[in-house]
């Protein structure tokens, strides 16, 4: 038996490259893989626009990321959707900043930030229907 070889998966290197993004499904793993294939840690500066954003994957909001008029998710309750932190710094997240979802629809997808935009989301939640999750 040989041992295998690593195996790397290249995204489109212009995936990060782009700052509008509308009308199409965006799956957030590979979707930031492209970034950080590009050197860029922080998926920074897009707008959103009619999307459905998939995970699996935890959206990190680190500075000036706006929701407006999304559904972040099928559950019971809104709070399930929301992760807290408990160190100062965050490992396995996608990092996101400047960043405007409009309209965006999110499956599969846990939220956390800091403490204000923690706050301001889980007051803005609006469940649309129920879930188990």
């Amino acid at each position: 038996m040989t041992d295998a070889a690593p195996i790397t998966v290249t995204i489109d290197p212009t995936l990060a490259d782009r700052t509008t993004y509308e009308k199409q499904g965006v799956w957030l793993p590979a979707f930031a893989m492209g970034h950080i294939q590009a050197g860029k840690t922080v998926i920074d500066g897009k707008t959103f626009t009619d999307c459905v954003i998939e995970g699996p994957a935890v959206l990190y909001a680190t500075e000036n990321v706006y929701f407006d008029n999304c559904n972040l998710g099928i559950t019971a309750n809104g709070a399930n959707l929301l992760l807290q932190t408990v160190g100062e710094k965050v490992t396995g997240v996608i990092a996101f900043s400047n960043t405007t979802f409009v309209r965006c629809r999110f499956v599969g997808i846990g939220f956390t930030g800091h403490p204000d935009f923690m706050k301001q989301i889980a007051e803005n939640l609006q469940i649309i229907g129920g879930g188990e999750a």
